[in-house]
């Protein structure tokens, strides 16, 4: 049986310091159920001592079920979302704070319902801390390891630091990350690079040194190369992965150590495996599975932190910063979720993308900190910086089967935590019950008009996306959000709630629903629902033909478009009306097809095509025009945009389809010109240089008599002196 639970809304808080909340009080909050999420987190820094706040919050439940329950409310895609939170507070030494836990990082739940939470110390993981401040180390000490039983929330010791029998040897580095098995737990440890194999109660039965390297617990991190940390078990229960921890953001070059075999041809942190036996003890050699790639233009990553298989068998892994061997608080934006899928026997990059965050980095958004899960509908929780514009940090979840770059926000679902600051948060878990949601397609347009798909239920689909569901088992892969079917309302009668209307359903979904009746593309605040019941004639288009049926109002305006005649059967009625139809007519240099009476068409100038509608006839185009210089009727060489036809019957000169007159010069006004006896047109000065008689601008030749006047040699007009003067001049031989 699970107790009857309540969480706080967001808002109804205990005030444990500036930086660190608690919500909700003592034990309410547990169990944690199917799709919750546990988070490990910096508790802060006290604003009235300036240290460490041991009263802060170091691990949070956060309520992430969806469809939400109780106090929360449904989420929206790409908006901040304030579920219930949960740390413990008021249960005193069972509060989920530094002073009980100390600093922690790795984060585990145990295998079935009522899970118990595991978390391991990790003091470095946020920037060096003092170990003598209060909250840096937990009781437990630097390799301890807790367990929170998941029904009460009590905090006991599952194994302490020391190096007796059943003792974590460490002194200070921490632990890297954990593993909760069935049977046994694994943990890496940051001191000597080994990882250590503990039972159910407890008790330490093996420590693992994967490269042999027999490094020694010195209070000194392990050496670089062979530093293991994040640690995780296949779904199958043959082996168990883990990460080394190779380079990070400021040591960028360092080598392959040879005791991990020849090095790859672009050394990096890498992923590795190796067998477990029937007892639960690592036999054998490791195997190398995958050596990350490089952040881009760079030759180094940051250390994965964190590896989660999904329900579908792929490996997630979370990066996270670190300057050197310890984190620091307020850096970040240089840490990815990565997911490999297994073909044959390699983990290569599957063909999902995972950018999380605002921040933009070389072209991809690398804002994780150290944590990834899923959920039983395999999407992807990570803890996250900027999950939100406006330097907003906390956990996000990313949509199944994966984003772009361009709605890594407005698909994700981000929550922030009170205090959160950037590179603050760390490992997560999700509890996982293998019952998963029935879930389909998703189209989405977000708000600046992109289109995506995500695969979650109709309910999700419908609240959270505002989008278009295609049907329970539907895929991403065989749709096209960029051309969706056609949806619309759909009013329909709830046995429990009476009749409801529904925006954005497909006619399939619609109609499987009780006393349903479809709207296309129509929306709920344009339809009457129940509808009500006027039957009639009703006459509409379908594919260029016109059918008329019998039926509601309602439907024939609705579902049909068409035109309705109440109470008149269709023998009655004329279908379609002859005087209504497609007009093509021109505005604004464009040509434009509405339907309309073929009276509204006379008054455009239209073409008018009765009983068709635009869809059905084609408008012609209008014709191709240009720049054309030509003669008005002053004289004047005029520029008009014409076609070509139109201006060779002006004698105009036509510059091409396309041409305007501003990018066109026109010659100078022209006039008949009589030279010699002979008419042509030309400009005055045209006329004056061939000694010719210019008639005026615009004048044509078939209204000017050229007379030939061989006495007057100086073309002048008349016979003078100056004409016998050029004759004397002109005597002599000639040539």
């Amino acid at each position: 049986m699970h107790t009857i639970r309540f969480l706080a809304p967001l808002g109804t808080i205990f005030l444990t310091s500036p930086f660190c909340f608690g919500y909700g009080g003592g034990s309410a909050a547990l169990p944690v159920e199917c799709s919750e999420t546990v988070s490990t987190r910096f508790c802060g820094i006290d604003p009235q001592t300036m240290v460490l706040d041991p009263d802060g919050a170091v691990l949070t439940l956060v309520d992430t079920r969806i469809p939400p329950t109780g106090a929360s409310y449904w989420p929206t895609a790409g908006q901040l979302w304030n579920p219930p939170i949960f740390s413990n507070f008021g249960a005193g030494t069972n509060e989920w704070t530094a002073r009980n836990l100390g600093i922690v990082f790795g984060v585990a739940l145990s295998p079935g319902f009522d899970p118990d939470i595991y978390v391991s110390a990790s003091p470095g993981v946020f920037g060096y801390f003092d170990p003598a401040i209060p909250g840096v180390i937990g009781p437990a000490g630097s390799g301890g390891i807790y367990k929170i039983d998941g029904t009460s929330g009590q905090i006991s010791n599952f194994v302490q630091t020391g190096f007796g029998a059943n003792k974590m040897p460490n002194l200070g580095p921490g632990l890297g990350n954990i593993h909760v098995g069935s049977s046994h737990v694994y943990a890496t440890n940051l001191d000597d690079g080994k990882i250590y194999t503990l039972t159910s109660s407890g008790n330490v039965i093996q420590s693992y040194d994967p490269f042999g390297a027999n490094q020694n617990v010195d209070g000194s991190y392990a050496t670089l190369g062979e530093r293991t940390f994040a640690v995780a078990m296949n779904p199958s229960g043959t082996r168990l992965y883990f990460s080394v921890w190779l380079r990070d953001q400021t040591r960028t070059n360092t080598s392959w150590p040879a005791t991990t075999g020849p090095p790859p041809a672009n050394p990096n942190n890498s992923i590795w495996s190796v067998a477990i036996d029937a007892t639960g003890s690592l036999i054998g050699s490791p195997q190398r599975e995958i050596v990350l790639p490089y952040l881009p233009s760079q030759q180094w990553s940051n250390p994965v932190t964190d590896i989660s298989f999904s329900p579908t068998g792929t490996m997630l892994l979370a990066e996270r910063i670190f300057l050197g061997d310890y984190g620091q608080i307020d850096v970040g934006h240089r840490a990815r979720i990565l997911e490999y899928e297994k073909i044959g026997a390699s983990w290569l990059p599957s063909s999902r993308n995972w950018d999380l965050g605002s921040t933009v980095f070389s072209g991809i958004a690398p804002n994780a900190v150290g944590g990834v899960a899923s959920d039983d509908d395999s999407h992807t929780w990570a803890t996250c910086d900027q999950i939100y514009p406006g330097g907003i940090y906390g956990l996000t979840r990313l949509p199944f089967p994966g984003n772009f770059l361009a709605i890594r926000i407005t698909s994700s679902i981000p929550i922030t935590l009170p205090g959160v600051q950037k590179n603050s948060m760390g490992e997560l878990d999700c509890m996982n019950c293998n019952d998963p949601e029935v879930v389909g397609a998703c189209c989405v347009t977000d708000p600046f008009g992109i289109d995506y798909c995500v695969i979650v239920t109709q309910q999700e689909c419908y609240t959270t996306y505002t989008g278009i569901y295609y049907g329970n088992g539907s895929d991403c892969v065989n749709i096209d959000c960029a051309y969706p079917p056609e949806i619309g309302a759909c009013c329909f009668e709830d046995s429990g709630t009476g009749w409801q209307c529904q925006d954005n359903m497909l006619e399939p979904d619609c109609l499987a629903k009780a006393n349903s009746t479809w709207y296309i593309n129509s929306a709920c605040a344009q339809i009457i629902c129940p509808p009500q019941v006027n039957e009639g004639a009703c006459c509409f288009e379908d594919n260029c033909e016109w059918i008329c049926l019998y039926t509601t109002e309602s439907e024939c305006l609705n579902m049909y478009q068409g035109t309705f005649y109440l109470n008149l059967p269709c023998s009655d009625i004329a279908c379609p009306i002859e005087t209504m139809g497609a007009c093509c007519y021109e505005m604004n240099g464009q040509v434009i097809c509405d339907f309309m009476s073929v009276y509204d068409c006379e008054e455009l100038l239209g073409a008018f095509h009765a009983t068709k509608t635009c869809d059905c006839i084609p408008c012609d185009p209008l014709p191709a025009t240009g720049a054309c210089c030509y003669m008005n009727s002053s004289g004047i060489m005029t520029c008009g945009i014409l076609e070509a036809g139109p201006c060779a019957n002006l004698a105009g000169v036509y510059f091409g389809d396309g041409s305007v007159c501003s990018n066109v010069i026109c010659c100078a006004p022209i006039g008949a010109c009589c030279i010699e006896g002979l008419c042509l047109l030309a400009s005055s000065a045209q006329c004056a240089n061939g000694n010719g008689i210019y008639y005026g601008n615009g004048t044509l030749c078939q209204n000017v008599q050229c007379i030939v006047c061989f006495a007057d040699i100086d073309k002048n007009g008349r016979v003078d002196i100056d004409d016998l003067l050029i004759l004397i001049g002109a005597m002599g031989v000639c040539p």
